[in-house]
C-alpha cells in the first residue's frame, strides 16, 4: 500500500512502535503511512530492551506500546518505559485480552489505549497526534507552574492575591515570613487588619476596594507601613485588578518592594547633606564646587558674600569671568583645566587675589578633583582661605627682621672672631705648657730609666739559673720600664720643636708608606684595606716624617678598634676652595664600635685614652693634632651612621 500524499506543512512525528510481531508492526506502519494529516516516521523495537535503547538515543516523539513482549509483560513493561522516559507520551496498543491491564496503564499515566484490529489509520493517527499535543500542553503547564512556584518561593518582594473582600488567597514566601508565618497557607483567609496597624490596613483596604470598583490599577505608590508587632516598613506598592477567564474582577493582586533600607539611607543622606550645608556655610573659608567646564555648581555663604550676591544659589552656572578681573579669571581657568586633565592638584598655594574695589587680597588656595562613583572626573572642589592680614603682619615682621639682622650681623662676626682668637690662645697656652712639662719630665726620667734597664740586664745575667719565678719577675720589670720609655719618647715627640722640615710631597705616597709601616698589625688582625685615592692630588708642603707619624697613629688606633677581618677604608680627594686654595681631605674609616658620643670632644686631649694603660699613653691623637696644626691643617673624628669611626685629616696646598 502506498503512502498518502502529505499536506504541505504536515506535522512530523517520530513514532517508536514497540511490537514483537513483525506482521503487526508492518501493518501498523502501513496504517500510519496512509495518513495525510501528519508525517509519521516509525521505528520498530521488538523488545523492551530495544525500546529503552531507542528512547535513549532518539529521536522519539511518542511510543506505541504492546504490553506483551518477549522480555517483559503487562504493567511492568509500561512502568519500566515510563521510568526511563517520564516525559514521553505512551499509547497502549494491545489485543482484546489485555484491555483491563491497558486501562490501568492509562490510569498510571499512559495517554491513550487502543485495541489492535479495531483501530483504523485515522484513529491511530489522531490518538498519536493528540497524545503528543496533550503531552506538550501538560509539560508547558507544568513548566508554568514551576516558574510561578519558583517566583513565589524565591522573589524577595511581597506578591499576593486577594479576593473581593481583600482576604489573602495566595502569598509569596518573603511576605509570609515578613508577617511571621512559616508557610504561605497560614495566611490564607486573613486580611491586612491581621497583619498591620489599623491606619495602614484601612488605607490598603480602601485602595483595593477602589480598584475592584473602577478596574483601574494603583501603580508605584510609596507607603509607610506599621506591622502588627510595631515594626516600621516603607514599601513601593503596585496593585492590579484580579480577573477570571470571563474578564470579571474577582479580587486584586499586587507586589510590594521593600524600600525601608533605601528610605533610611535617604534620610541619613539628607541629614548629612543638611549637616554639610550648615558646616560649609558656617566656615569663613571660601568653599565651592565647579563642573568639568569650570562653572560653579554650588558655593557657601562666604563665597556669596565675597562676590556680593544675594544667596549662594545665584552663583550656579556662572564662572570666574563673571566676578573677577579677566587676567585673574583666565589664570584660574587655565589652572583648573590643567587639574581636570589629571595634572598635579593645587594644594595650599598662595595667590594674590584682587577685588573690584581695587584692594589686594591674599588667599591660600586648594583645588582637588571631584569624581563620580565610577571614578570619572566630573569637576573640582576648591577652598580659599583669606590670609591678607597674615601677609601684612609677615611683611612687617620681615622688615623688622631685616633691620635686626643688619644690626646683629656685625656683632655676631665680632663675637665669632673674638671667640676664635680666645680658643686659639687657650689652646696655644695649653700646648706650650704641656710641651715644657713633657720636655722636663723626659729629660729627668730618661737617664734613670736607662740605669734601671742596665741593672735589670745585669740581674738577669746574674740570676740566670735562679728559677722561673725570678725570670718572670725580671721580664715584667723590663716590660714596665719599656712602657715608661715609650711614654718618654711620646713626650719628646709632643715637645719637639715647632720647626718643620717641609718639602713638596705626594700625599698618596705618604699614606702608602704609613700602611707599610703598620703592615704587621694589619696582617695580624687580617684587616682588609680599601683605597680610593684621587690620582691628581697636588703635592703638598709637608714634613714627611711627622705626617707619616700622624697616619701611623691614626691607622694603629683604627686597627686596635676593629675586630679580626675588619675593613679599613681610605679616601683621598682634592677640592678647589672659594679663596683659590686647594683643600686635600683624607678620610680614614673603620668598622669598629665607634666612639661614645660623650667622649668624642676629648679624644684629642693629651693623656686621654679609652685603651688599657698597657696599650697606649693617650698621646697619639694629641700629637697628630699638634702636627696638623703646625701644617695649617686640622684633624676631626666622628662616628659613621652605619657603624665605626671616621677620622678626617685636612691639608692645604
Amino acid at each position: 500500500m502506498k503512502s498518502a500524499k502529505q499536506r504541505p506543512g504536515a506535522t512530523k512525528i517520530n513514532v517508536l512502535l514497540v511490537e514483537d510481531n513483525a506482521v503487526e508492526a508492518e501493518l501498523t506502519k502501513v496504517l500510519l503511512a496512509g495518513n495525510s494529516l501528519c508525517q509519521f516516521t516509525a521505528r520498530v523495537a521488538p523488545t523492551l530492551a530495544a525500546a529503552l535503547e531507542a528512547v535513549r538515543t532518539g529521536p522519539v516523539d511518542v511510543v506505541v506500546l504492546d504490553l506483551g513482549l518477549p522480555d517483559s509483560f503487562g504493567l511492568a513493561t509500561f512502568d519500566q518505559l515510563q521510568a526511563a522516559a517520564p516525559e514521553l507520551p505512551v499509547i497502549i496498543y494491545t489485543g482484546l485480552g489485555d484491555a483491563e491491564v491497558a486501562v490501568e496503564a492509562v490510569q498510571r499515566g499512559a495517554q491513550d489505549c487502543l485495541t489492535k484490529g479495531q483501530a483504523d489509520g485515522d484513529l491511530l493517527a489522531r490518538a498519536i497526534r493528540h497524545a503528543v499535543e496533550r503531552q506538550r500542553i501538560e509539560l508547558a503547564l507544568e513548566r508554568e507552574r514551576d516558574l510561578f512556584r519558583a517566583l513565589m518561593e524565591n522573589i524577595p518582594d511581597s506578591i499576593y492575591f486577594k479576593d473581593l473582600k481583600s482576604r489573602f488567597l495566595r502569598s509569596s514566601r518573603s511576605q509570609t515570613e515578613m508577617f511571621g508565618f512559616k508557610n504561605p497557607e497560614d495566611i490564607v483567609g486573613k486580611t491586612d487588619f491581621d497583619m498591620f496597624k489599623e491606619d495602614h490596613a484601612r488605607r490598603a483596604f480602601e485602595d483595593e476596594q477602589e480598584i475592584i470598583r473602577t478596574g483601574k490599577p494603583l501603580v508605584g505608590k510609596v507607603e509607610k507601613e506599621t506591622l502588627a508587632d510595631g515594626r516600621l516598613r516603607w514599601a513601593l506598592t503596585t496593585k492590579m485588578p484580579f480577573r477570571d477567564k470571563q474578564w470579571r474582577i474577582i479580587g486584586t493582586f499586587g507586589i510590594s518592594k521593600n524600600l525601608t533600607e533605601l528610605k533610611l539611607m535617604e534620610e541619613t543622606l539628607e541629614n548629612e547633606r543638611n549637616l554639610l550645608r550648615s558646616l560649609i556655610d558656617a566656615l569663613p573659608d571660601h568653599i565651592y564646587v565647579k563642573d568639568a567646564d569650570c562653572r560653579f555648581v554650588l558655593c557657601n555663604q562666604a563665597v556669596s558674600r565675597f562676590f556680593k550676591l544675594g544667596s549662594p544659589e545665584e552663583v550656579h552656572g556662572k564662572s570666574d569671568f563673571d566676578f573677577l578681573p579677566r587676567r585673574l579669571a583666565q589664570q584660574f581657568h587655565e589652572e583648573e583645566q590643567a587639574l581636570l586633565r589629571g595634572e598635579t592638584p593645587s594644594v595650599h598655594r598662595e595667590t594674590e587675589f584682587g577685588e573690584q574695589d581695587g584692594r589686594t587680597h591674599w588667599v591660600i588656595t586648594t583645588k582637588v578633583l571631584l569624581r563620580d562613583g565610577h571614578g570619572r572626573i566630573i569637576g573640582l572642589v576648591g577652598i580659599n582661605r583669606d590670609i591678607t592680614e597674615r601677609k601684612q603682619v609677615e611683611e612687617q615682621l620681615h622688615q623688622i627682621n631685616l633691620e635686626l639682622a643688619r644690626s646683629q650681623k656685625e656683632t655676631l662676626v665680632a663675637n665669632a672672631e673674638l671667640k676664635a682668637a680666645q680658643t686659639r690662645l687657650i689652646q696655644a697656652e695649653k700646648l706650650e705648657s704641656i710641651g715644657r712639662l713633657a720636655a722636663g719630665v723626659a729629660h729627668e726620667v730618661k737617664n734613670p730609666l736607662a740605669t734601671l734597664l742596665m741593672g735589670l740586664d745585669y740581674l738577669a745575667e746574674k740570676f740566670r739559673e735562679s728559677g722561673e719565678d725570678v725570670a718572670i719577675t725580671i721580664a715584667e720589670m723590663e716590660e714596665a720600664i719599656k712602657r715608661a720609655d715609650d711614654i718618654i719618647h711620646g713626650l719628646q715627640d709632643f715637645s719637639a720643636s715647632p720647626q718643620l722640615d717641609t718639602e713638596e710631597t705626594n700625599l698618596n705616597s705618604v699614606i702608602e708608606q704609613s700602611l707599610l709601616l703598620t703592615y704587621h698589625e694589619l696582617r695580624h688582625k687580617r684587616i682588609h684595606v680599601i683605597k680610593h685615592f684621587a690620582p691628581d692630588l697636588p703635592k703638598l708642603p709637608l714634613d714627611r716624617r711627622r705626617i707619616e707619624q700622624v697616619f701611623i697613629n691614626v691607622f694603629t688606633n683604627a686597627i686596635m678598634a676593629m675586630p679580626v677581618d675588619g675593613e679599613l677604608c681610605l679616601v683621598a680627594l682634592a677640592q678647589q676652595e672659594a679663596d683659590g686654595r686647594v683643600k686635600v681631605t683624607v678620610r680614614v674609616e673603620d668598622n669598629g664600635p665607634g666612639v661614645p658620643a660623650e667622649i668624642l670632644p676629648r679624644v684629642f686631649d693629651p693623656f686621654f685614652s679609652t685603651k688599657p694603660t698597657s696599650m697606649g699613653q693617650g698621646l697619639g691623637l694629641a700629637l697628630a693634632r699638634n702636627i696638623l696644626d703646625l701644617h695649617g691643617g686640622k684633624i676631626e673624628m666622628s662616628n659613621r651612621p652605619e657603624g665605626g669611626a671616621c677620622v678626617t685629616l685636612t691639608l692645604y696646598a
